[in-house]
């Protein structure tokens, strides 16, 4: 039996809704605990980055509308975004998260924890990929 296939328009028109709601009162966090987010993990599981000069970064009008990478694939980048450490610090990153409105939204766990060191930027580049997906019917 074969799946049904999502059409290039509605995967266009997906991935503008992702655009348009992430786009407007949601943040890029980093957390500092040591797991690996899942789709039941909440909010309150991360527990944020608390070195000198770190704050979360609005992404309100953060992120470029999608543009097609091919039939059925959207994509919408984040502008590069850099948080900047003013203090040594014992702390390390080991992810990033996006959050807004009591929920978050998309996370990452680094490959390898960062060091935090005064004076290092660290910088974030994200996108937002939007494929089509097949549906099975019963």
């Amino acid at each position: 039996m074969s799946g049904i296939i999502t059409s290039d328009d509605q995967v266009k028109q997906q991935a503008i809704r992702t655009y348009e709601s992430i786009n407007v009162d949601h943040w890029l966090g980093l957390f500092q605990n040591y797991f690996t987010p899942r789709a039941d993990t909440l909010l309150a599981d991360f527990i944020p980055c608390t070195f000198a000069g770190y704050s979360p970064i609005s992404l309100n009008n953060q992120f470029v509308p999608p543009t097609k990478q091919r039939d059925a694939e959207w994509i919408s980048r984040m502008i590069r975004q850099t948080f900047a450490a003013t203090a040594d610090n014992a702390q390390q990153i080991v992810g990033f998260y996006i959050f807004g409105a009591g929920s978050w939204q998309y996370a990452q766990t680094l490959d390898e924890p960062l060091n935090v060191i005064a004076g290092t930027l660290y910088p974030i580049d994200f996108a937002l990929q939007t494929i089509g997906l097949q549906l099975a019917y019963a």
